[in-house]
């Protein structure tokens, strides 16, 4: 941390707009078949995370919290189902849990879908949001300088059409991570 703040230091002294994006990888174990990249832009105060699979489910999670530890209850979740057919429509959505149930979709939608695709060996979805908690949702979180829990989980889907209809099955498989988003990994530094 110490490198990346002598690196900023070093460009503001020269006159050179230091980059402020933030990069990192969320991985929740082999038998999730999924993990999540994130891109956090200070300046422009949005997150993007981008999630890739090996295509074995319907479906793909995962959930922030406010505090060190939390699982299911009380998470800001959300949920992918890249398939063929909506693609170019609604592909990820975000929602909450109060409970051990499927997440409530927030009425109100407040992140941007940017991409996404889907074969028979993988499927990955991107969408951004801002750092700030929506205002509109029931339940919603900052992005902040803090160790959080991130859970995660992934299934099939209902029977029927794909995201925004139907609904998720039960999880086959969950698990956690613990980040801090405005700590680059190892990798990020030794870039720099």
């Amino acid at each position: 941390m110490l490198m990346l703040r002598s690196l900023f230091v070093t460009l503001a002294l020269a006159g050179v707009a230091a980059s402020t994006i933030i990069q990192g990888k969320l991985k929740f174990g082999t038998s999730l078949h999924f993990e999540v990249d994130y891109s956090l832009d200070v300046d422009a105060g949005n997150i993007t995370f981008m999630l890739t699979s090996d295509g074995h489910y319907d479906w793909y999670a995962f959930g922030l919290h406010n505090k060190s530890y939390g699982g299911m209850p009380d998470a800001e979740v959300f949920i992918c189902n890249p398939q063929p057919s909506n693609l170019a429509g609604v592909f990820c959505q975000v929602g909450h849990t109060t409970g051990h149930t499927t997440p409530t979709i927030a009425k109100k939608q407040y992140i941007q879908l940017m991409s996404a695709g889907r074969s028979k060996d993988w499927a990955n979805a991107t969408f951004t949001r801002s750092i700030s908690k929506s205002k509109s949702a029931d339940l919603s979180y900052s992005i902040r300088n803090k160790t959080i829990m991130v859970i995660s989980a992934c299934g099939y889907w209902s029977a029927g059409k794909p995201m925004p209809y139907g609904s998720p099955m039960r999880h086959t498989t969950n698990g956690f991570a613990i980040v801090n988003f405005f700590e680059p990994d190892l990798e990020q530094l030794r870039a720099t």
